[in-house]
């Protein structure tokens, strides 16, 4: 029998439905894998469907199931992974989801990224350089095994590349006439350029979508002619690679973020959730007005949107607080659970705040979160982090080398090296101590950049324009280092700008501008016309990967006071690079203004 036939025999297969169970359909949406589309018609066609926003609303749906004598009930939402947890022994659950080719979900998530102004720098090739192909592997486990283990036991499996042909197999094993597909979020308003261009055989063989996508792909098949019982809605948005003309150019909206910005509260979550995550960007303070209001909509169900920039009073603090031991009480065995998962962001976020360090509990925390969860990756990251600002670097290596070879990404390697250069004088020295594995992150994302470099915002360093050049110290100091021993030439008008912990006698050859702390665009610095009156052609910002490109809006803000300056940022991905191939992402230059 085929994979296509048992799908379609599925009542058969599993004696669906139970009778003396109650049903919980559970529509596990993986993001950017046309969830919104098919919520759409879940709700019309489904009875009752709940969609699940948040760990919180799942608990609340778990209970109202347990409560109820219905014998159907259908849910979906990204926080539905470990209802069966929460739901008494009455009650059996069939999960059901849709996978999608991982370009298309990279590239619809850098997007989203764009629009919503959380991203406003780089290409698509520069987000993958240190976002690979893993949002759908991340929700469903972690790992590769881990994904498929899960996927195994799925009552139902869908494609969005085959959209209209799953939508009536996952219809025909319901029992269910769906009708037309109402098109949600599509993104094919720009013309459709093929993907041919973009060169994934380098990262295709590490990037572990791919693996769980052509597992089930290869596996299950739906019969073509299934598409003529559906309504003729256009589906082009799911072809398997497809891409928009302008998904090198760079930010599709042209507003600046701190511009855009609106501080006030207002009735709409969804403006309010965008405020939080763009005054954290930003590293600005939010307003007890609109903290509250956001605190009340996660009580109610909302998704987490709180950053730790923002927890900054005892109140604040115990107010989420109580929100974690809530979700502690209930997550229970699998820590892939959306609750598990979403007490563990919670963790990170308490543990990550200025209360906490104030109270000296960020440490405790962090390792109380990786000791509950210690197949949540990003706990060991955040440990391993706070174990090194606290000098405990031996021990911040130690968690860094519990995280598994096959999660380990750019931002690995980076945090890796800050834990090595602690303990050096010599900050370019720690590229010799880096053990094979540590590195092999960054050489596999180089060779994916070099296949890709033309589609990518970067020039060589070794092709900036001559003229007055400012170093910006926003990065690591062997960022520095690496930059200063790799300028081709002696620069014109040469100048420097770090935080006065970073000074040393060796750039008093350097025009040097110091600043504490944070930096601040609108402070008047006594340095301030000096600096502006040099006529800089050149101001080039350190940063470690895509993240830290998008989250110096700081010095972007205030070097929009040098209008006639190129504004560069040069990676920490430079370090392992040949001198040749030194390369700089544009953020203003002459052919691209600022967004």
């Amino acid at each position: 029998m085929d994979a296509a036939t048992s799908l379609l025999d599925i009542e058969r297969e599993l004696q669906f439905p139970d009778p003396s169970f109650k049903s919980v359909f559970v529509f596990d949406h993986i993001p950017k894998c046309a969830g919104t589309s098919l919520h759409a018609m879940f709700g019309r066609d489904f009875p009752r469907y709940t969609y699940i926003e948040s760990s919180i609303s799942c608990i609340s749906f778990a209970d109202s199931i347990n409560a109820s004598t219905r014998s159907s009930h259908y849910c979906g939402g990204h926080y539905v992974y470990g209802i069966h947890e929460l739901l008494n022994a009455d009650c059996k659950v069939y999960y059901f989801t849709f996978l999608r080719n991982p370009l298309a979900v990279a590239y619809s998530l850098y997007r989203h990224g764009m629009q919503t102004k959380l991203y406003s720098y780089g290409s698509f090739v520069d987000y993958l350089f240190d976002n690979p192909y893993m949002s759908m592997v991340r929700h469903l486990g972690g790992t590769v095994e881990r994904a498929i283990a899960r996927l195994e036991n799925y009552f139902f499996i869908g494609f969005v590349d085959q959209l209209r042909e799953s939508v009536f197999a996952l219809g025909q094993a319901l029992g269910i006439s769906f009708g037309d597909i109402p098109f949600r979020n599509q993104s094919q308003n720009n013309p459709r350029t093929p993907c041919a261009h973009i060169r994934t055989e380098t990262i295709q063989k590490y990037c572990h979508d791919f693996a769980v996508y052509e597992y089930f792909s290869g596996k299950i098949t739906f019969p073509p002619d299934h598409a003529r019982d559906i309504g003729p809605t256009d589906v082009s948005a799911t072809d398997s690679c497809r891409a928009v003309d302008d998904w090198h150019n760079g930010a599709s909206s042209k507003n600046n973020p701190t511009t855009a910005l609106k501080l006030e509260t207002n009735d709409n979550t969804d403006d309010n959730i965008y405020t939080s995550l763009l005054l954290a960007k930003i590293n600005a303070a939010m307003d007890d007005a609109t903290f509250h209001f956001l605190l009340e909509g996660i009580r109610k169900g909302a998704r987490l949107t709180i950053s730790p920039h923002q927890v900054t009073t005892p109140e604040r603090f115990r107010a989420l607080f109580e929100i974690l031991k809530t979700l502690l009480g209930k997550s229970y065995c699998d820590q892939n659970t959306c609750v598990s998962i979403e007490a563990g962001h919670l963790f990170c976020t308490l543990a990550s705040s200025p209360y906490a360090r104030r109270m000296g509990l960020d440490l405790d925390m962090a390792k109380r979160n990786a000791t509950r969860f210690p197949f949540h990756h990003s706990a060991l990251f955040q440990l391993a982090q706070l174990q090194r600002l606290h000098g405990e670097t031996k021990n911040a290596l130690t968690s860094l080398e519990r995280i598994p070879h096959d999660t380990r990404w750019t931002n690995f390697t980076n945090e890796y090296m800050a834990n090595l250069s602690c303990r050096l004088d010599d900050p370019l020295g720690i590229l010799e101590h880096l053990a094979p594995e540590a590195v092999t992150p960054q050489k596999m994302a180089l060779a994916f950049l070099e296949d890709n470099f033309e589609y990518s915002q970067r020039i060589r360093l070794a092709s900036l324009p001559a003229g007055n050049t400012l170093i910006v110290a926003s990065g690591p100091a062997i960022l520095l280092e690496d930059l200063l021993a790799s300028l081709h030439r002696d620069l014109p008008g040469k100048s420097l700008l770090m935080p006065k912990r970073s000074f040393k006698e060796k750039y008093a050859a350097w025009d040097v501008f110091l600043f504490d702390g944070w930096f601040v665009p609108n402070h008047r610095y006594p340095w301030t016309d000096a600096l502006l009156g040099k006529g800089f052609k050149n101001v080039i910002l350190l940063c470690s990967d895509f993240t830290a490109l998008n989250n110096i809006q700081n010095f972007i803000d205030y070097f929009a006071l040098l209008p006639q300056a190129s504004i560069y940022a040069y990676m920490l991905s430079n370090a392992f690079t040949d001198r040749h191939k030194k390369s700089l992402i544009g953020i203003r230059t002459p052919n691209r203004p600022p967004s």
